[in-house]
């Protein structure tokens, strides 16, 4: 179901808890990135890359079901 996501796997969210069955069945470690609360978490995981990583997934995903690149 998950065959990217593994226990090696660091998944970044918004905490919402969706996320938390991910977890639960990959093992992964979970860190979320609440804009309002917490920004950056253990000097590596920032929620710019998150919305950056979202942004280009979302951009990616458009071009692909208008026929493009």
């Amino acid at each position: 179901m998950f065959r990217y996501i593994t226990e090696v796997s660091v998944l970044c969210s918004d905490g919402a808890h969706a996320y938390e069955e991910i977890v639960k069945v990959t093992q992964c470690a979970h860190k979320r990135l609440i804009s309002n609360q917490r920004r950056v978490i253990d000097k590596v995981y920032h929620i710019q890359t998150v919305n950056g990583a979202i942004a280009h997934l979302k951009d990616w995903t458009e071009r692909k079901n208008r026929g493009g690149d």
